[in-house]
Parts: C-alpha cells; sequence; structure tokens
C-alpha cells in the first residue's frame, strides 16, 4: 500500500503488483496523475486499476 502518488510509482518500478487501486486525492501526487504516469511508461500499461474518490 502507497500513501501518496510518488510512493505508488516507486513501488510500481521496483516491486512486482498485480493490480493498483488509487484515491484521486493522496497527499502530494494524486491519483489522477500518478495514474496517468503509470499508464505513460509503455510496461505498465497492462496494469489492471481504478481510480476512487470519496466524498
Amino acid at each position: 500500500m502507497a500513501a501518496s502518488g510518488e510512493e505508488a510509482l516507486d513501488k510500481i518500478a521496483t516491486e512486482a503488483i498485480d493490480i493498483v487501486f488509487m484515491d484521486q486525492s493522496m497527499p502530494g501526487m494524486g491519483g489522477i496523475a500518478a495514474t496517468t504516469a503509470i499508464t505513460s511508461n509503455e510496461k505498465n500499461r497492462t496494469y489492471p486499476g481504478s481510480t476512487l474518490h470519496r466524498q
């Protein structure tokens, strides 16, 4: 589990990840920006994922 978008990017780069769930309002880089960064890398485009938000 990652507490920020930046931490999620670090984990994806260094760990074997099967699925990604993002909160769009995480501290620092939010889930939408992190998901965009993840999917902009060709090797990451196969991750199933979802961006979540709370009200």
